[in-house]
């Protein structure tokens, strides 16, 4: 999945890619979505989840709570259609809040990041934990949230990531990372500690990624090896110096590559053994990879650094990152002139083993020369990549939208695209698909300046491939 979160000038749009739609390994399109209902200017697909059959798109600055308190839409897959299910808002939407401009999704629990939210003071933000059926079958009802940074400007909810029952929660002003566990204090609660904290300044926990007991933490402007913003990655260990602890295990840089303000960390992902780090500023941009024992070395180790094969300019590729298993997607939202491209690697590609060979670059059918920013976001699910495009005139200025691509669309390896996502009550300036997440047929789209409860309090859509493979929309209501 793939954002162009200024498409048609600025209501944003989310694209879907599938392998072999258009021929074998061919990463085709396969649909162009956005929110319905002819919103602008929410940037729809400014932040994009992918988990199985459902993808998530944020809209921060949807409005229907008042201006940019933003809202996440959902998106799943029922047979061969994907269909809007929902549009998920907190239960406390206020002016300004930009709900929905981050989102992680595992299973049936949705987490959405709020950086505007202020009960600590101005922007200390917060992170809402919502689930499935909470309130009504496939309702997405509000059921945590989660209140840690105590400071003014601390923005936690920046970013998050989820794995079953963790869930980690960025605080780049504060340079935290906070980490929760599912019933850690009683049914259905969420404890949480805090990690250790990154170099002030660093902007640590900009980006944060979980799996299993492996969490990394992006500070991407931090000085490494003599460069100011040259950046790092930080990965936690549980158990790691103690029963139930988090312990630092590793920092992983770019070495040799690093260079004055690269911005290494500006995006994480990790599978199983496998991290990506994105380095949106490495020339026209670059991904990392480290594989953990790599060769049966102890650690993490440096295994490819990964660029696109029509790099140009200011691409800023790297700066959106998603791995599932042995396929990479990283957005490039500024290539072509803003108008932004996807692109997906594979493990084996190219005839070697480990050569993560480039294996398609993902556009948008209706892709223009406009400021979309497709591939502001990306999520990858198995065989489901999601890309928002929050910039997307699809309802007015900036309302946004997504896009949905699967691996055999279009014939074996193909990715093709299968939907353009945009839900019903969109206006100008919502950023739907600012942020998006795909998990089990749904997709989840991130609209934090829709203004459904204040101005700007944001709201989240969720979308479900419907059985004539047709994205279904159900609206989502915290309250």
């Amino acid at each position: 999945v793939a954002s162009a979160s200024q498409a048609d000038s600025v209501d944003g749009l989310g694209y879907l890619f599938a392998r072999n739609r258009g021929g074998a390994d061919v990463w085709g399109f396969v649909e162009e979505f956005a929110p319905s209902g002819g919103l602008s200017d929410i940037r729809f697909g400014l932040a994009l989840a992918i988990s199985g059959d459902t993808i998530v798109g944020g809209a921060p600055y949807d409005s229907e709570k008042g201006y940019a308190s933003g809202a996440a839409y959902v998106f799943v897959r029922r047979g061969a259609a994907w269909t809007e299910q929902g549009k998920a808002l907190p239960g406390d939407p206020e002016y300004g809040n930009h709900f929905g401009q981050a989102l992680a999704m595992s299973g049936d629990t949705l987490l959405v990041g709020t950086p505007g939210e202020d009960d600590w003071g101005t922007d200390s933000g917060a992170a809402y934990v919502m689930e499935r059926n909470e309130g009504g079958e496939d309702t997405w009802g509000q059921v945590k949230k989660l209140l840690t940074a105590p400071a003014p400007y601390a923005r936690m909810g920046s970013s998050v990531a989820i794995d079953v029952d963790t869930a980690v929660v960025g605080a780049p002003g504060a340079a935290q990372a906070y980490v929760y566990l599912r019933n850690d204090d009683g049914e259905d609660e969420w404890g949480h500690f805090r990690t250790p904290s990154g170099v002030s300044g660093g902007k640590f926990g900009s980006s944060v990624a979980v799996s299993g007991d492996t969490i990394v933490v992006g500070a991407p402007s931090e000085r490494h090896g003599g460069f100011d913003g040259a950046g790092a990655a930080y990965v936690y260990e549980r158990n790691f110096g103690g029963a139930d602890s988090w312990g630092l295990t590793t920092v992983l840089t770019a070495t040799v590559d690093a260079g004055t303000g690269e911005r290494f960390g500006g995006a994480v992902a990790i599978s199983g053994d496998t991290i990506v780090v994105g380095a949106y500023y490495d020339d026209a941009g670059a991904a990392y990879l480290f594989e953990r024992d790599h060769d049966g070395a102890d650690g993490w180790h440096r295994v490819r650094k990964l660029t696109n094969s029509d790099a140009g300019g200011m691409d800023w590729f790297g700066h959106s990152v998603s791995i599932s298993g042995d396929t990479v997607a990283v957005g490039a939202p500024f290539h072509g002139g803003s108008t932004g491209a996807a692109y997906v690697f594979e493990r084996n590609w190219g005839g070697s083993a480990d050569l993560w060979g480039q294996v398609r670059k993902l556009t948008a059918s209706d892709a223009t020369s406009s400021d979309h920013y497709f591939g502001w976001t990306v999520s990858i699910s198995v065989d489901t990549v999601a890309v928002g495009a929050y910039a997307v005139d699809a309802a007015g200025t900036d309302s946004g939208a997504a896009y949905v691509f699967e691996r055999n669309t279009g014939g074996t390896d193909g990715w093709g695209q299968k939907d353009k996502l945009t839900p019903a009550g969109l206006v100008e300036y919502d950023w739907f698909g600012h942020s998006v997440a795909i998990s089990g047929g749904q997709v989840v789209v991130g609209s934090p300046y829709d203004d459904d409860g204040a101005s700007a309090a944001g709201s989240a859509y969720v979308f479900r491939l419907g059985a004539a493979r047709v994205f279904m929309p159900l609206v989502l209501r915290a309250w």
